[in-house]
């Protein structure tokens, strides 16, 4: 995990993102400097990052250490909420304008 505090924006990174990852925000608003970023590859996240979002940090990570599943979704700002452990969640897989 990798954070860091710049002026009045809390970052914060889990995960690995990699060149040709796919890249959605999930939750927030970009605007407004809060907000989840989430990376993935071949439909599994593999990586986070939170934006002024410290609040969302245990699920992000478990949802990274996991490898979980996403799911292109047409809506953007999907929060993470599965309803069981072995469903795939509900995240966009492309950043809406």
């Amino acid at each position: 995990m990798f954070w860091s505090d710049q002026y009045d924006c809390k970052l914060q990174l889990v995960g690995h993102p990699r060149p040709g990852d796919l890249v959605s925000v999930t939750e927030g608003d970009l605007t407004r400097r809060r907000c989840v970023v989430v990376y993935s590859r071949a439909g599994r996240m593999t990586a986070a990052l939170l934006v002024n979002s410290p609040h969302r940090l245990r699920a992000y990570r478990e949802a990274v250490t996991a490898a979980t599943p996403v799911v292109a979704l047409a809506r953007h700002r999907t929060p993470l909420c599965p309803t069981r452990s072995d469903d795939p969640l509900p995240l966009p897989l492309r950043i809406e304008e």
